[in-house]
């Protein structure tokens, strides 16, 4: 048989064998690449399959706000947190039945929750909110509302510190402007402008007058609670010597405060002294003796200190020029063991309360404040004026 036809029979019988063979295989492939492409690809696997998977993690969508202030590290020692904290004795009498606890750079905190029912498709529910900083915070679930108050907290920081003061115009404006405590200083940002610094809150309130082109005196400084709310003060304490320094006067807690050159002074409103007292402590801490004297005292605390005083007989008296015409005007004179008080009326509803060992330094100290104040032409026209002092012959008191 010639050897061509050996040569075509060989040719035939591997053709038959990949035949057979070659498509099995090719099937088996083809198979195993599209099951391993599904596992890998995000192909919809079976439920063994989402049993070991990782379950992903979603975090929320967050636009970032632009930046407010310079990023400072905060102080290593700043431990925060928060916690709640049921009301002992809670009986349903419209009080808070849950307190937010807590401490934000050594400043503790005290916040009532408020429970408020709100219709939900016909339905009843109950949600949960606390006020502080001028926010209001609503949660539906008790348990969220210590993580929202600290990222308040975290947000009005500066440099990890929280304002303790806070500056706001008298006219009644919304603004404020946080001073925040940094080092023995306190500090005033600026957005858009510069950082403002000084060592009490006086000079840092006329500085940021300065700043804002108005007078000293058309802002007032509000102080952060344990409820962290801003408070008004109750007065100010002011120098006969020097016009400059105005230190705030808050009660909280039954407290007289003062911050004093980065000190904390404070009295117990105990007794119709503490005011006594806290200049005392106040002219210890600024190493004076010329004098202090307690302006914007409202009427209502006015009267609880009145009742410790004893009324002398006498009073300091001088003439003041109104809408064209001299007005006498009388400032009453009092004791109360300690000193002789002077309770000079600051228009209809506050007053400004003197103290000194004797009657001659009293009436030095009063003609001093009310010249500075323009009321006063010479500190010789304020005279001491007895019972039954004839008001004809207040005319000697315009002789120097």
């Amino acid at each position: 048989m010639p050897s061509e036809v050996w040569w075509g029979i060989a040719a035939f019988g591997f053709f038959l064998v990949l035949w057979a063979v070659l498509p099995s295989r090719l099937k088996k492939d083809i198979a195993t690449r599209i099951h391993l492409h599904g596992h890998h690809a995000g192909a919809t696997s079976s439920s063994h399959t989402h049993e070991t998977l990782h379950p992903e993690v979603v975090a929320p969508v967050r636009t970032p706000a632009p930046p407010r202030r310079p990023r400072v590290r905060p102080p290593d020692e700043a431990q925060n947190g928060a916690f709640l904290e049921s009301v002992t004795g809670h009986r349903g009498n419209g009080g808070p039945r849950y307190v937010v606890r807590g401490t934000f750079d050594g400043f503790a905190f005290a916040l009532p929750v408020h429970c408020e029912l709100y219709q939900d498709g016909g339905l009843l529910c109950e949600r949960f909110r606390v006020e502080l900083l001028g926010f209001r915070l609503t949660a539906l679930r008790l348990t969220d509302l210590p993580e929202m108050v600290l990222d308040v907290l975290t947000e009005v920081s500066y440099g990890g510190r929280l304002p303790r003061f806070a500056f706001r115009m008298r006219t009644g404006s919304t603004v404020l402007w946080p001073a925040y405590p940094w080092g023995r200083a306190w500090r005033v940002f600026e957005p858009e402008g510069p950082i403002l610094e000084a060592e009490d809150l006086g000079r840092l309130g006329l500085r940021l007058a300065d700043y804002l082109g108005i007078p000293a005196e058309d802002l007032e400084v509000l102080r952060l609670t344990t409820e962290l709310r801003w408070a008004a003060p109750v007065g100010v304490v002011r120098s006969v010597a020097d016009e400059r320094l105005r230190v705030p006067i808050y009660m909280e807690d039954g407290m007289l405060r003062a911050i004093v050159n980065s000190q904390d002074v404070a009295v117990a409103l105990a007794g119709e002294d503490a005011w006594l007292t806290l200049l005392d402590r106040m002219e210890s801490a600024l190493r004076s003796s010329d004098g202090l004297v307690l302006t914007g005292l409202p009427e209502t605390l006015w009267q609880k200190i009145a009742q410790g005083l004893t009324a002398q007989a006498g009073a300091l008296r001088y003439y003041e020029a109104r809408q064209g015409r001299l007005v006498a005007m009388t400032i009453p004179v009092f004791r109360n063991g300690r000193a002789h008080v002077a309770a000079c009326p600051e228009g209809d509803t506050a007053y400004a309360l003197y103290a000194a060992p004797d009657l001659a330094s009293l009436r030095e100290r009063v003609a001093a404040i009310l010249r500075r104040q323009g009321r006063l032409t010479h500190p010789d026209h304020l005279r001491w004026a007895p019972v039954g002092f004839d008001a004809g012959g207040l005319s000697s008191m315009l002789k120097p």
